[in-house]
């Protein structure tokens, strides 16, 4: 009980235990509150309650759901706080704000933690949370990034669908920020002329051919913070925290559900027969229709022909559906010609449906 009171409090000075103890204790057992009591009775959409299908809708839907998720989150941990701690410490919504969603306060008035809430759907085609808080207005060491993944499921025991969390992630905001200037001010437009990629005192600064203009928004979306290859420029602070591990493994995790989740419905438009071969990236799924058999593979980046043509001469396969992140996807024979491709599922759907042998 006092670790949770000096953790949420602020008194907490070392990040690395406030962000595990976010990631291993506090944001676990909320979600277990979202999944097990909230969720599957306040949020659900019945069978005659489509959810629109057109992008503008859709994107409306996934905006009113993250405010919908983030005030969630606040309730069950407010539940969590009210169970252990009574009256020493309390999380309030912040109401004039860009950042952050929540922020924990002492009897006293007292700012402690403060929470940024970002709502992925895994299955979306652009996750678009945006994290561009420019580094100046982040407290390093109590500013926390919580990103919750969630999805459409059926509900156990009602004709209906209600979201579920898959995943949480709580990354230090302060690292997060530096992973993101370090990865953009290294890539700079082709293109900057005289000019130099930076910040201004409210957000980031793009220049083309010497003329500066405000960052069009690409700036901090979550997918794309980071790579890789730009660990060398990270500072060592950074290169060995919690938050690097946890940025990779939200990043793959996101890729893995939504491929999987994409693959899966697109096997179901071949046959019900489906034998997931396998569940990590890159996805496999194997899928009979009476004589005929399809393969289909999905990874982050576009599954490479070798690979593919081993996994169907393996199975005896003559289609395979091949797609990326993006859903990009194409449909090759055997011999490795290209049969169709497209960059939306619904294309993939409809190429599926429309040459099947029913």
């Amino acid at each position: 009980m006092d670790n949770m009171i000096n953790i949420l409090s602020g008194r907490e000075n070392d990040a690395e235990v406030i962000c595990k103890f976010l990631n291993e204790d506090l944001i676990v057992k909320a979600i277990k509150i979202m999944n097990e009591k909230t969720l599957p009775n306040q949020f659900l959409i019945f069978h005659d309650e489509p959810i629109p299908s057109n992008q503008r809708n859709l994107t409306d839907i996934r905006t009113r759901m993250g405010v919908l998720l983030e005030y969630e989150l606040a309730k069950a941990i407010i539940e969590i706080i009210n169970d252990n701690l009574g009256v020493d410490i309390y999380l309030s919504y912040v109401i004039a704000h860009k950042f952050p969603d929540l922020a924990f306060r002492c009897k006293d008035g007292i700012i402690g933690l403060r929470l940024e809430v970002k709502a992925i759907q895994t299955i979306a085609e652009e996750k678009s949370a945006n994290f561009d808080t420019i580094l100046k207005d982040i407290r390093k060491g109590s500013d926390f990034v919580v990103v919750l993944l969630w999805e459409w499921q059926d509900h156990p025991s009602e004709l209906c669908r209600y979201p579920k969390i898959d995943s949480a992630f709580v990354m230090n905001a302060y690292h997060l920020a530096q992973m993101r200037d370090c990865y953009w001010l290294n890539n700079p437009p082709s293109n900057p002329g005289n000019g130099r990629q930076g910040f201004d005192l409210c957000f980031g600064i793009n220049c083309r051919q010497g003329n500066y203009n405000q960052e069009e928004g690409n700036y901090g979306k979550m997918m794309r913070i980071f790579d890789k290859s730009y660990q060398k420029y990270l500072p060592k602070e950074v290169l060995e925290c919690l938050t690097l591990k946890y940025y990779y493994k939200f990043c793959n995790e996101t890729n893995k559900l939504g491929i999987k989740r994409i693959a899966i419905t697109i096997a179901k438009a071949f046959g019900e027969n489906i034998n997931i071969l396998s569940e990590n990236l890159p996805v496999i799924i194997l899928i009979k229709n009476g004589y005929e058999s399809f393969l289909l593979v999905g990874h982050e980046k576009m599954p490479e022909k070798v690979y593919v043509k081993k996994l169907m001469k393996d199975y005896d396969i003559y289609y395979a559906l091949i797609m990326n992140k993006k859903y990009d996807w194409r449909v090759h024979d055997n011999d490795w010609n290209c049969i169709s491709r497209g960059n939306k599922p619904q294309q993939a759907l409809k190429w599926i449906r429309e040459n099947r042998k029913n």
